[in-house]
């Protein structure tokens, strides 16, 4: 399977953890400021879900690429 692999570079099963970030902060957002939160900012909310896994999953290629030399040497797996 071709997925398979890029899954693996990209860690995908890790990038719940960034979207537990945000949804932490949007919690407190509604607590904070009630249901107007709600209905004026789902979509901002929702964006930003987005961009978070976008940038934890390109992260874990940049560590990938900068750490290829000790990655081979220690796990060549």
């Amino acid at each position: 399977m071709p997925f398979l692999p890029y899954a693996r570079l990209l860690r995908l099963p890790n990038v719940f953890t960034a979207f537990a970030d945000i949804g932490l902060g949007v919690c407190v957002a509604i607590g904070l400021a009630g249901a107007a939160f709600v209905h004026d900012r789902l979509l901002s909310a929702g964006l930003l879900f987005l961009a978070s896994g976008c940038l934890y999953l390109a992260g874990m290629v940049w560590n990938d690429y900068f750490d290829l030399d000790e990655d081979r040497r220690d796990r060549p797996f």
